[in-house]
Parts: structure tokens; sequence; C-alpha cells
């Protein structure tokens, strides 16, 4: 049974000019589309309940032709003119900001492309506009002339170089007299400040510490007392008098 149907497999092949391996699949849905005459049905017929539909089934007889050409290129003509054109889409197109400036300004920064190390500037510049289009400029960097394209421009907005030649403001001469702050009598403590501002004031209880009772010569202290503490000056240092009793 498998011999006689390798030997009705090599005479199909046989019956191809091509490889066997391209004709194999026609010839196996021949054999299987094939109607057996013992049992009157395909294979296919017995496995799915009805015959499969052949490649020669999908395809509908074509209309015949206008035998008129002139008939057949006016059809055709009318058919091309209902044909419109639909319209596409870009989806690649981005819009980019162009400052308005950049028409009348007189230097521009240009952006650095490609990867930059960290805490490196954006932008290069300023420098001088040689000339511009609606897409490039031409602008001068480090004595050479470049074309730059528009989108890598920022404008530089540069205060006006102000002229030295020019002679400076004159000075009004006033009528009225010039008051001077009062001059300060050298003679005069100036008291002691911190960085803030704020005088030093210290505690009376720990100065008579540096008092040296045993020399009895208060002079030196009580100059040091005038300057820091002169309220202290009109009773005691520290339980100590003013005056030193006398011996008597």
């Amino acid at each position: 049974m498998v011999e006689r149907l390798h030997r009705t497999l090599k005479q199909a092949f046989r019956c191809h000019d091509t490889k066997w391996t391209e004709s194999l699949p026609v010839v196996l849905l021949g054999l299987r589309a094939c109607i057996k005459e013992d049992l009157n049905a395909s294979c296919a017929e017995m496995v799915f309940g009805k015959t499969i539909v052949l490649p020669g089934e999908f395809f509908e007889p074509s209309s015949p032709t206008p035998t008129d050409p002139s008939e057949f290129l006016l059809r055709l003509r009318e058919t091309f003119r209902t044909l419109k054109l639909t319209p596409a889409s870009c989806h690649s197109s981005t819009s980019c900001f162009v400052h308005t400036a950049l028409k009348t300004c007189s230097h521009v920064f240009v952006r650095v492309e490609g990867l930059k190390p960290s805490l490196t500037a954006p932008h290069q510049g300023p420098f001088e506009v040689l000339s511009r289009t609606d897409k490039h400029f031409t602008i001068k960097i480090n004595d050479r002339t470049s074309t730059i394209s528009i989108d890598r421009l920022k404008p530089a907005f540069l205060l006006n170089d102000t002229d030295s030649t020019k002679e400076p403001f004159p000075v009004q001469k006033s009528n009225h007299p010039v008051e001077l702050p009062p001059r300060l009598d050298q003679n005069v403590p100036i008291p002691a400040t911190t960085r803030s501002g704020r005088k030093v004031r210290f505690n009376p209880k720990y100065l008579g510490i540096f008092i040296d009772c045993e020399s009895k010569d208060f002079s030196s202290y009580e100059k040091h007392f005038k300057t820091f503490v002169p309220s202290v000056l009109e009773g005691e240092y520290c339980g100590v008098p003013r005056h030193p009793p006398n011996s008597s």
C-alpha cells in the first residue's frame, strides 16, 4: 500500500520539470482531492466531511474586455478622475523655537553639540554676526567665518560701550558750605564694640579680681573702670572703697 503511494508520487514528480520539493505541495493537494473509485470519495472529503476548495476555484472568470478601445479608454479616464489623493501625515516634523531678536541682534551665542562634561556652559560666545538668512547665519569665530544653522543660535544682549574720550560730567558747585562731622576728642576713650556693633559691658563683679588691694594703687584701675564701668565709680570697687582709708 505504501509502495503504491510512492509509485504514484514518483510518476507525478516526473511530470514536472522543476525540483520535486517545489512541486510536492501541488501533488499532495491533488492526491487528497482526487476521488477513489472503491470509496467514491476523496481523502479530504472523508476527513473534513466535504470537498476542499482548489486554487482554481478562488478566482472568478473575468468579464470580457470591451471590443472598442475608445470606449475602454473613456471608462479608464473616468475611473482615474474619481480617484482622490489621500493626504499623507508627517510624524517626524518638529517645531523649533526661534527668538525674534535674532533678526536684529549684532552678536549671538552658539549651542555646543554632542556630549559635554559636567559643569560646562551649554553655549559659546558671544560672536559677531556678519550676515544672516532665514535658515543660516554667518558669524565670526576666532578670526574665522563660519555658517551655522539658526536652530543652534541664541541672541546676545550686550551693554552699549561707553566712549572714554568723552569728557566727564561737570561737577556742580554748591553755594552752601559743607558741614563737616564733629571731631571727636582723642582723649575720650572709644568704647569697645563687637563685630556686630554691640557695646562690650563687663560685669563689675568679676573686674574686681584684677585690683591689687595690697599695692594700694587705684589710679590705673580707676582709669580702666572709667572707660567701661563709669557707674561703679560712684560707689566702691566690688566692696573696696574708692579711696584707700587713712593709715590713722
